[in-house]
């Protein structure tokens, strides 16, 4: 099975649950299963969340 991530998915782990300070294995996980083509994100995701200068863009350039 294959999932599909918007950008709501990004800020409200980034903002509430899994700030990047406490949970880092969340957003580790999430390149892992990137990686292993079970979860995917478009490219208008992606400029929607470069648009601020914050730790998700950061993790999104790297």
């Amino acid at each position: 099975m294959k999932y599909l991530i918007d950008s709501n998915i990004f800020i409200q782990s980034k903002n509430f649950e899994y700030r990047f300070e406490y949970c880092r294995i969340f957003w580790d996980l999430l390149v892992k299963l990137h990686e292993k083509g079970i979860v995917y994100s478009i490219n208008a995701v992606k400029e929607e969340l470069l648009q601020k200068d914050d730790d998700l863009s950061d993790w999104i350039k790297k």
